[in-house]
């Protein structure tokens, strides 16, 4: 009795706090639903094929002024820029920058270039979208695939980031001065299995790395996403296939299979929503797993985590409201702090106006 009291207080708990949600969607949150890309700068990083290239066609449609692509290879950059040339209109420009965002010295040399040669003003979207998966079993993978896995997936996305945000911050704080900045994670970024023990660990990285910065940028102008799209049909997956085990396969494929294009567009095209939520999905499944707290596959281990109280709990989504209250109070924490932390980012003069760049060469 006590056991189906404390159920029952359990469910009509989650319903009243899953009601003020609905509530304070439709409220508030809803009204600032109203975002958009038209005349705006983008920089998709990993741009000239795949998802990255899907995103960028997406752009275009959303009315973006400026896209930049950006690649290790000309020859891909250059076809990329002919198909988008097929979706772009007259007042759009399209712009390609061959770099290895792993180089650090190239990617100084590209800010600079863009800076000075082709953007009057800041980035308003920064896609960092580089990656790529080498499947196989963790335990027999030579420590040269973590590695590098880890430098391209990982580093290469805090190296790009870091490099832009002092030229993306703004001193004024409305929706027409803020800044995006997009982490194309995966639907690996929450959940691992056979077969991703090399490449899941990379994603989880960014996961973390996005979170992070979030909490530390919440007094800024900038925006932090993390997009987490699911298997794409590109000639990176087709290539990722010829190691895969045939168990991950099938794990994997149960999120579905999307083509470049719809899954560049339903990223940008969730993001556009509304242009403040961290989470940007490709697909409903993975929606489900963030609702339910990132539990990921790990198993059952007591009494207190059987598959029934999950349901009974997890289902009514008691959980994943106790969790959002955790983060409400995290972001109020964070942007107490923030407010000390985006001054002292102007103070230190780590703030690069778009102006300082193009003074260099006139």
């Amino acid at each position: 009795m006590i056991l189906l009291a404390l159920l029952q207080g359990l469910f009509y708990t989650s319903v009243a706090l899953s009601s003020l949600h609905v509530l304070h969607y439709f409220l508030f949150q809803r009204k600032r639903m109203k975002h958009s890309m038209r005349g705006k700068n983008v920089l998709i990083s990993g741009g000239s094929t795949g998802i990255g290239l899907g995103i960028a066609i997406e752009c275009l449609k959303q009315g973006c002024s400026n896209l930049i692509i950006v690649a290790r290879n000309r020859d891909k950059l250059e076809q990329a820029k002919k198909e988008l040339a097929t979706y772009s209109e007259e007042k759009q420009s399209i712009f390609i920058y061959p770099c290895d965002v792993t180089d650090e010295k190239q990617v100084d040399s590209m800010l600079e270039e863009i800076y000075s040669k082709i953007l009057k003003r800041k980035v308003d979207y920064l896609f960092i979208n580089q990656g790529l998966s080498i499947p196989g079993y963790a335990t027999l993978q030579p420590m040269s695939d973590f590695k590098y896995q880890m430098d391209l997936n990982y580093f290469s996305h805090v190296l790009v980031s870091k490099k832009f945000i002092p030229t993306m911050l703004d001193e004024k704080m409305d929706d027409s001065s803020s800044s995006h900045i997009i982490f194309v994670g995966s639907a690996c970024s929450i959940t691992s299995f056979v077969g991703y023990g090399s490449y899941a660990p990379t994603k989880y990285a960014i996961k973390g790395y996005a979170e992070a910065l979030r909490s530390e940028l919440l007094g800024t102008n900038i925006r932090i996403h993390l997009a987490l799209p699911v298997d794409t049909d590109t000639e990176g997956f087709k290539k990722e296939n010829e190691t895969k085990p045939k168990e991950c396969a099938t794990l994997s494929s149960l999120s579905g299979l999307q083509t470049y294009i719809e899954s560049g567009s339903s990223l940008v095209r969730n993001l556009m929503k509304s242009g403040i939520q961290f989470y940007v999905t490709s697909s409903f499944d993975t929606y489900l797993q963030i609702v339910g707290g990132t539990l990921g596959v790990g198993p059952c281990v007591n009494i207190y985590n059987y598959p029934l109280l999950d349901v009974i709990v997890g289902g009514v989504m008691v959980i994943p409201a106790i969790l959002r209250g955790y983060a409400y109070y995290f972001d109020k924490v964070s942007y107490e702090a923030a407010q000390t932390h985006r001054n002292e980012l102007f103070k230190k003069k780590l703030y690069k106006p778009v102006e300082s760049f193009r003074t260099k060469v006139e």
